[in-house]
């Protein structure tokens, strides 16, 4: 079972930030201080957490293609299809004061090679709120990048996913982009300027899913499914992920066991029914 004091850490998020002002913050994305996390950053930022603690991390993959989780095209949504160059971060302390690092997924970028497991391992086991759009394509990245074991995988990365949140509002229509998200829970926010730099446009959305989620959340617990999205949908998330990239072992013997067991059950209930058709 995952661990229940950061289940319990879930269901107790309470979104405070004022509305009005993340509106306000949503229309501009200039300016950002982007940290790119090296060896010696991500001991501050380590230090900064331990001391500090985090509410919310907002995460995710920027590709050498040009584009994030948050703003890929469809043409790339197969798993594999494109190449990831590193992680956009958004770490947030409490409300207004976050910090927005890049972290590399270059081997050569770390001198110590157990920094980046290290660093993405407090991270994902902490019991703040951590937000990811398609955080199953994020998981299956992240373990077969670092080899995480399924163990920890599995019971302590409790991520938030819109995309399956917005699925359970609507199954008949599932968001596929996360602009799809946004239709769907009318967020009606400014568009940000165009920027070339993919960096600042990842950082823009990171604030945006933020926002998605927090309506995500009121929507759900209205609709009274907040505890099944947390406590059932994303228990499975990293279970399923594990699953895809690793594959499962079948007990062949086993399987046809059990078919020869459905067959018999399948022969009986034929030969029930004809009897009470003769009968009748």
């Amino acid at each position: 079972m995952q661990d229940s004091s950061c289940v319990r850490a879930y269901h107790r998020s309470v979104y405070i930030e004022d509305p009005e002002k993340s509106k306000a913050q949503m229309g501009s994305c200039k300016d950002f201080n982007i940290i790119t996390l090296n060896d010696n950053s991500v001991q501050d930022i380590i230090s900064k957490v331990q001391t500090n603690g985090l509410l919310e991390i907002g995460l995710t993959i920027l590709y050498r293609e040009g584009f994030s989780q948050l703003n890929k095209p469809s043409e790339f949504s197969v798993f594999g299809h494109c190449t990831p160059m590193g992680l956009m971060l958004a770490l947030t302390v409490q409300p207004g004061y976050t910090d927005f690092c890049y972290f590399s997924v270059s081997d050569n970028h770390w001198k110590n090679k157990n920094t980046p497991q290290t660093f993405i391992s407090l991270l994902l086991n902490g019991r703040c709120r951590k937000l990811c759009y398609d955080a199953q394509e994020l998981i299956m990245f992240l373990v077969d990048k670092y080899g995480f074991e399924a163990d920890q995988v599995c019971l302590k990365w409790l991520l938030l996913d819109p995309k399956v949140g917005c699925w359970l509002l609507d199954p008949d229509h599932p968001p596929g982009q996360f602009a799809d998200a946004v239709h769907a829970l009318s967020l009606g926010l400014e568009k940000p300027s165009a920027s070339p730099n993919m960096k600042t446009v990842a950082c823009h959305q990171l604030q945006l899913l933020s926002s998605l989620t927090e309506k995500l959340y009121q929507q759900l617990l209205k609709q009274k499914l907040w505890k099944i999205f947390v406590d059932m949908e994303m228990k499975l998330l990293p279970i399923l992920a594990v699953m895809e990239l690793r594959g499962i072992l079948v007990n062949k013997e086993r399987l046809k066991e059990m078919e020869n067991v459905l067959e018999v059950n399948k022969i009986r209930r034929k030969i029930s029914f004809c009897s009470c058709t003769l009968d009748c």
